[in-house]
Parts: structure tokens; C-alpha cells; sequence
């Protein structure tokens, strides 16, 4: 199983590829194989007056996804790209037209894509959630009573979050 997602924040765009394999399929349990990083720069928001440019700014990170990706593989293999400060900072109107343009970018490659939620400006809350979420998973915090949890700092180039 293979996973897409693309971090578009204020100072650059991050694609992760992840490859996972399947440990249990009754209970979804799942074990990272590999994951494959790349980042550009600037972010998103620099485009703000060229939404176009904007979009094929990422198209570097999209062909990484090609060639990480197996053929056989894409058609189910989900992408998604959460755009964070870079784009929370912008006028609606100016956002709106860089995620219209970015989406239809996406489309176009043979991706699973979900159009209810697959670009979108994360809320800063949920950028502090997931932060959370993923250190503690890393760290196997979650759900054990013998262990503490960690305090997340998220100090991004638009926000930061506790």
C-alpha cells in the first residue's frame, strides 16, 4: 500500500511517499516500509499572484510520485496536499485560486483523489493534532499507561502550534 502526501507551507512544499505492507488486514494494522522526501522552495504562497505558477511549481514533487510509485499501484494509491500558514495568511480569493489551480494539477495525474478533501487549507488546531498524534506514535506513547506522553512545538515559517 502507498500513500502521497504534500506539505505545502509557508517556506516550501514537502512531498512524503510512504510504502506501507500490511500486517493484519482484519484490523487495517499496518507497518512503514519505506518513505521517500523531497522539498522545494519557496511555498505556495509566493504564487499568490500567479496560481498557475504556483501549481506547476509542484510538478517536481509529483513526478517523484511517478517514479516511487509502481504503475500498477497508482490508481489506489491516495494523494493528498494540505496547505497550512503560507495559504492561511493569504486573502480568501488569492487561496482559493492557488488551491483551484493546484487541484486541477492533481487530477491529472492517475492518483487516487478525493475531491471532497484532498487539497485543502489544514486549520492550524489540526496541524497541532497531527503533530501530536504522529510524535507519540513514533514514540509508542499512545495508550500505554507505563509512558508519558510529549508536549509538541510545532514552530513553522507562518505559525506555530503547541
Amino acid at each position: 500500500f502507498y500513500g502521497i502526501m504534500i506539505d505545502a507551507g509557508s517556506t516550501g512544499s514537502r512531498i512524503h511517499v510512504y510504502h506501507f505492507k500490511s500486517l493484519d488486514a482484519e484490523n487495517d494494522a499496518m507497518e512503514l516500509q519505506s518513505e521517500v522526501f523531497q522539498s522545494i522552495k519557496p511555498g505556495l504562497s509566493s504564487y499568490a499572484d500567479d496560481p498557475r505558477a504556483g501549481a506547476e511549481s509542484l510538478m517536481p514533487l509529483l513526478d517523484i510520485a511517478m517514479s516511487t510509485v509502481p504503475e500498477n499501484k497508482r490508481a489506489i494509491t491516495p494523494i493528498n496536499l494540505k496547505a497550512t500558514a503560507g495559504l492561511r495568511l493569504l486573502p480568501q480569493e488569492k487561496a482559493q485560486a492557488l488551491l483551484t489551480e493546484v487541484e486541477s494539477l492533481i487530477k491529472s495525474y492517475p492518483f487516487l483523489f478525493d475531491p471532497e478533501d484532498a487539497v485543502e487549507i489544514m486549520e492550524g488546531l489540526n496541524e497541532g493534532k497531527f503533530a501530536w498524534v504522529t510524535v507519540n506514535y513514533l514514540l509508542n506513547t499512545i495508550g500505554q499507561p507505563s509512558h508519558r506522553q510529549c508536549v509538541v512545538l510545532d514552530l513553522g515559517g507562518g505559525s506555530t502550534q503547541i
